[in-house]
């Protein structure tokens, strides 16, 4: 049997969002059958969930999406708690990553609640490719961390510098974040809870962090 996998991250944009719960699996191929199955627990609100294809990135960091058939989400209106099942539509070329987002949001009655509560969640869909090739460069440029991803997986960056957050880079993309250099021999704590003392402290250097390893700019 024949096994392709898709991997899943979650990514929580509204505190209200939190009351999902998600379990995900890995998507089977099996006699020519392509879905992933996963559930959405303790909650009883309806919901719409629909596929976006992840083109890139924009200057603040949020996913460019564009509307897609390659995967399909059903049911695609739903009352929690649910299974889900997203099915693989377009035959891919195993060469590269693709790259989806799925997104969930609550449909409200805006007699009983405002819409500016309404809590949304995506979830990035990546189909992995049969070899990965990883070739992610960076350097410093008018300001910028300049950051290149050659390879055909993407890149999830998590700190640069002395800031903390979560980028993806996706395949054949460029993503300039505007940053200050570190200042020499600038401190920081290891557990922010305890006192400044020398074991818990640590440098913070001109550094990209990345799941794929740290590059120096």
């Amino acid at each position: 049997m024949k096994k392709l996998w898709i991997i899943f991250a979650m990514l929580i944009a509204s505190r209200s969002a939190q009351a999902f719960t998600l379990f995900p699996l890995p998507i089977i191929e099996d006699k020519g059958k392509k879905y992933v199955e996963f559930s959405i627990t303790e909650d009883d609100n309806k919901y719409k969930a629909v596929v976006k294809l992840w083109v890139g990135t924009d200057d603040t960091g949020q996913p460019i999406l564009k509307d897609t058939r390659d995967l399909v989400a059903t049911p695609a209106v739903f009352v929690a708690p649910k299974k889900l099942r997203i099915g693989i539509l377009k035959k891919m070329s195993r060469d590269i990553e693709h790259c989806y987002r799925l997104e969930i949001d609550r449909i409200i009655d805006p007699a009983i609640q405002k819409v500016w509560l309404k809590p949304h969640l995506s979830i990035p869909i990546f189909i992995k490719p049969n070899k990965e090739i990883v070739d992610f460069k960076v350097s410093y440029l008018d300001g910028k961390v300049v950051m290149v991803n050659n390879g055909n997986v993407h890149v999830q960056v998590q700190r640069v510098g002395a800031e903390w957050g979560k980028w993806y880079v996706l395949p054949g993309q460029t993503y300039s974040h505007k940053i200050e250099r570190v200042k020499p021999g600038t401190m920081e704590k290891i557990d922010p809870s305890k006192k400044d003392v020398p074991e818990n402290l640590q440098k913070v250097e001109d550094v990209v962090k990345t799941d794929q390893g740290d590059y120096r700019y």
